[in-house]
């Protein structure tokens, strides 16, 4: 029976869904899934550790069994499925291995499952969660890392998928049926390729597949008329090598599943080289029915979903406990995920949603070689080696689009949609995806000339300057020319999978989006000159990439799932494109781990092979670089290294670290990394980078001890119950120190006096500042004059108590902010008494009522999703908060929705901006400035889509009028924040900005004496 691929027939494809839909309730009893669970092994897990209020956990091991009815419409997408033999019900069997880690007190968990999509066998979600491990047998606390998944209450699920895996180590394994012959009319045949890169020298024998991996069985005419082939390049022809030369092994593997595959090598007594291309391609026999996984994790999540088959492990009173589940999946398994997504496995066999949400990680664009005949799952695609598989084939995106290279239109969503199964995704993936795994086609059209639609239910995650896996530190080269990156996306996927699981319980959405476009010149081609990255001395830029072909399989690829080309003929090219890069070689336009935000080197997602790995120049599989800065100014001069270096970069390791700091508390306001893990990164990174920083002292010659900085925290103001609290940041002696008062920003509605730029923190620190950092009143709760009224009483409390609190002198006292908090600032230089002696504002605002706040804003930033006014409502509740971590609401939405809608100034003050203008004027530093305003030193991006350039410009208008000593710094290219703007200038507009409040510090204090 030949069967017509719903991917392929779209017309077929419809009525198969509508049917689906209409008779679905004629289906159930015929419905099979998991027939049972076989438990062999429970025992508490990490010695019976409590993780918070879930408890204890335990390991629960066995096998599930199932049993399939290939005439099921949910069953007829599997390739293959009907040749497969059936029992006494007409039903399909097979099995798989089972490994769970859950509550004892199954009520303690959060109603989450999380379904770690084994990677050839392993499991990796304790790595990647709880940066723990174990290996395939996590048992003890070590295991368990820091309890991350148990103390948020997950349960986590592990089974067998992959039947072509052999057995030990406690690997996951299915056993899959295999597909037999029409009328009992001898086995299944047909051509299978295997290409081999031998990864050591002179390799004598190897596997044909991956290690641990069967092969499938060749036929005696397979063993006779194999051939091999060898080339240095993708690029080169084949060159034939001469059956004399070398022969092939099968030797068979002691397993309980039937279909087990026999491990294949190919002996080569002359030896294989180092990093060429060998294709070995043979007739085969007894293809195994690989959709089988597809169906195995989704009938295994819907029975732990609903309770079903026989001795069910994990019922609560006889009930099912879990109200979501969640699949997370590595590179491979993310791979996994997508295609079990595309081919509509997330409707259960009675029409339910299986996954609530989807991880696919590190994934690509790529589905797999999941689902075909003589599918062989392990196979990927990257720039030197597994080439020509069926990963990388249409549809890459997970929107509706059409391949102008096949004519077909498809999206990965297309299924999931028809039968209204569609889960949340979260698509993440690093640098090394872009150059390796084709990573650009996720959110481009496939030629590479426009950016794509990504579905509401999806959010992109690009973490820049990172590779496939983090590697360790300090880092090594390998096969590479560079050294391995080691920065560290890890954080953000623990904060993400919260926000995926709060968003698919009906709580707030997933963070918005963050990956380059080609629209704002942030997705380019992959050429130097494109992406901008400089010339490192000593460093190769890559002129290769790898680009998924078309490929022609032969005319049953598209209709049976059988290829018929060996290999398969290439047909053309889809385009894929990169991140383009900063002036130190940094992607622009990512989600950046803070190490790589605030870098001390050049962290690239290609590397390139080394002359000892064979093919020189080539792209080390899946790798990134670590470039070091220089430590010096003299050592970067001398070895022509355009990149600043630590020394004129930060200095020290406490600026360094003040920076870092910054950055972390941005990412996590914006809810992309939780607060728990802000330590934890400033503690490794400071641990990587502090020998850095010995260095670059000890080159200078600093040897004066760093003055120690203590932190005290008072309460300046009280309104009823409510405490206003001011930090004070000092150094550890008796002298009485001018005072830098930091105003924070969050457009008058977010923030809190921790919330202080790290640069302004250090040079504070560096240049013998006291640094008072204040918190108010923030809106909506707090109208816009009772706000003022706090600013103008915090001054007040400075002068009075400052001199005996903490030596103050308040003859010279500074006010710097950032955005709202430079709104703020300037607003001091007319309302603060005594006025402050400079000011420094950074891409602050003085007018309050302008089009750019009163009317809808037209930049993406302010609209990553529609918030109504009702939900903008719900995120202020009403009470006054003077801190917003202690807000129940999130300040963040309610600022997007006063965006979207221009009702910023209203939402702040209760005046309409135009009807009421006037109330506004004793706010607005733009009508208040006169001839004795403090000195003042604006720094702005000139590309800010939040706070415009112009605002720092209208002020300098008036500034000039009035003749009130000034300075602006523009960034030109720069966003709000700075970034995207040249470092370079960016460190020479603070270097001078503080120049500037120290020389009106020290003619004040000439002027005193």
């Amino acid at each position: 029976m030949k069967m017509a691929l719903p991917w392929i027939n779209r017309q077929r494809g419809r009525s198969f869904f509508l049917t689906w839909i209409l008779f679905a309730a004629f289906f159930t009893s015929l419905n099979a899934g998991v027939t049972r669970f076989e438990i062999s092994q429970r025992e508490p897990f990490a010695g019976g550790k409590a993780f918070g209020d879930a408890g204890s956990y335990e390991r629960i091991l066995g096998k599930v069994f199932f049993e399939l009815d290939p005439d099921q419409p949910a069953n007829r997408n599997v390739v293959d499925l009907e040749r497969a033999p059936r029992n006494d019900r007409g039903r399909v069997e097979l099995s798989s291995d089972l490994f769970i880690l859950a509550p004892v007190e199954l009520g303690k968990g959060n109603g989450a499952l999380l379904y770690d999509v084994n990677n050839r066998g392993n499991k990796l979600a304790l790595g990647f969660f709880n940066y723990g491990g174990g290996g395939n047998d996590p048992q003890s606390e070590s295991h368990a890392g820091d309890g991350f998944l148990m103390r948020q209450g997950f349960t986590l699920v592990w089974s067998g998928w992959d039947g072509e895996l052999l057995p030990g180590k406690n690997r996951l394994r299915l056993c899959p049926p295999v597909a037999l012959g029409e009328d009992g009319d001898g086995p299944i045949t047909g051509m299978v390729r295997c290409e081999i890169v031998p990864t050591s020298e002179e390799t004598k024998r190897t596997v044909i597949n991956w290690a641990n991996h069967g092969a499938y069985r060749p036929t005696v005419k397979g063993l006779r008329q194999a051939t091999l082939t060898h080339r240095v390049l993708p690029g080169h022809p084949r060159v034939l090598v001469p059956r004399a030369k070398w022969q092939l092994h099968v030797s068979e593997v002691e397993s309980e599943c039937a279909s087990q595959l026999p491990r294949v090598e190919l002996e080569y007594p002359d030896g294989l080289e180092k990093g060429h291309i060998y294709e070995l391609i043979y007739e085969a026999r007894d293809p195994l029915v690989m959709g089988t996984g597809f169906t195995s994790v989704r009938d295994l999540i819907a029975s732990l979903k609903h309770g079903t088959g026989e001795n069910h492990s994990l019922l609560l009173d006889g009930e099912a406990v879990f109200e979501r589940a969640h699949g997370f999946g590595v590179s491979q398994s993310g791979r996994f995920l997508r295609e079990f997504v595309y081919w509509g496995f997330n409707a259960d066999e009675e029409g339910r949603k299986v996954f609530d949400g989807v991880i696919p990680h590190v994934s690509g664009s790529g589905l797999g070689s999941f689902n075909h005949r003589f599918a062989q799952p392990t196979r990927h695609a990257v720039q030197h080696d597994h080439h020509d598989y069926p990963p990388d084939r249409f549809p890459f995106a997970y929107e509706l689009q059409t391949d102008p290279l096949s004519g077909q239109t498809d999206g990965i969503l297309q299924r999931s949609r028809q039968s209204q199964t569609t889960p949340l995704i979260l698509h993440t993936q690093s640098t090394s995806e872009y150059w390796n795994r084709s990573g650009s086609l996720v959110h481009t059209d496939p030629l590479g000339q426009r950016d794509g639609d990504v579905p509401d239910n999806v959010r992109v995650y690009f973490f820049g300057g990172t590779q496939h896996g983090p590697s360790g530190f300090p880092p090594g080269r390998g096969d590479g020319q560079t050294l391995a990156n080691p920065a560290d996306y890890k954080p953000f996927l623990r904060s993400l999978l919260l926000s995926l699981d709060r968003w698919s319980a009906g709580g707030d959405e997933a963070p918005p989006s963050v990956y380059p476009k080609i629209a704002d010149g942030q997705l380019v081609a992959w050429t130097q000159n494109a992406t901008a990255f400089p010339e490192i001395p000593g460093v190769r830029y890559p002129g290769v990439i790898q680009r998924p072909p078309f490929l022609d399989f032969g005319s049953r690829w598209r209709t049976e799932g059988i290829i018929d080309h060996q290999p398969p003929i290439v047909r053309g090219h889809y385009r894929v494109l990169v991140p383009r890069c900063g002036v130190d070689g940094n992607e622009l336009a990512c989600l950046s781990p803070p190490e790589v935000a605030v870098p001390v080197a050049t962290y690239t997602g290609w590397r390139l092979r080394s002359d000892a790995a064979g093919a020189p120049n080539e792209l080390v599989s899946l790798s990134g670089s670590y470039i070091p800065f220089p430590l010096t100014k003299s050592a970067r001069e001398k070895s022509g290294d355009p990149r600043l270096s630590l020394e004129e970069r930060y200095g020290t390791l406490d600026r360094y670290l003040a920076e870092l700091q910054e950055k972390c508390q941005e990412l996590h306001e914006a809810g992309y990394l939780l607060s728990g893990d802000i330590d934890r990164t400033m503690r490794v990174q400071r641990e990587r980078v502090a020998p850095m920083f010995a260095k670059v002292s000890e080159a200078v010659s600093v040897s004066a001890p760093p003055k120690k900085i203590s932190k005290r925290t008072y309460t300046y103001k009280r309104i009823g119950e409510l405490e206003i609290k001011a930090d004070v940041y000092r150094p550890d002696d008796e002298v009485a120190r001018p005072v830098l008062v930091w105003i924070h920003g969050g457009a008058l509605i977010m923030g809190h006096r921790e919330g202080i730029s790290g640069r302004v923190r250090a040079m504070a620190e560096e240049n013998g500042f006291i640094l008072l950092s204040l918190d108010y009143r923030l809106a909506p709760e707090t109208p816009l004059p009772e706000i003022i009224s706090d600013i103008e009483d915090a001054f007040t409390w400075l002068h009075e108590k400052g001199p005996a609190l903490f030596q103050a002198d308040t003859s010279r006292v500074v006010v710097a902010g950032g955005s709202a908090g430079g709104y703020l600032t300037l607003t001091a230089g007319f309302r603060a008494a005594p006025r402050p002696v400079a000011l420094l504002s950074l891409w602050g605002y003085g007018d309050l009522i302008g089009e750019w706040y009163s009317q809808p804003s037209p930049h993406k930033r302010h609209h990553p999703r529609e918030i109504t006014r009702e939900e903008a409502l719900k995120q202020v509740p009403g009470s006054p908060v003077s801190d917003a971590r202690l807000r129940k609401g999130n300040g963040a939405l309610f600022y997007l929705h006063c965006r979207q809608t221009g009702t910023w100034p209203q939402a702040v003050s209760g005046w309409d901006p135009v009807s009421e203008s006037e109330k506004f004027t004793p706010y607005m530093p733009v009508k208040n400035v006169t001839a004795d305003y403090p000195p003042t030193v604006l720094i702005h991006g000139t590309e800010d889509t939040d706070v415009p350039h112009e605002q720092s410009t209208m002020m300098v208008e008036q500034f000039k009028k009035h003749g009130v000593e000034h300075r602006l710094f523009s960034i030109a290219n720069g966003e709000h924040g700075l970034g995207g703007g040249d470092p370079k200038a960016i460190d020479r507009a603070y270097q001078e900005a503080f120049t500037f409040l120290l020389a009106r510090c020290q003619e004040e204090e000439k002027g005193a004496q």
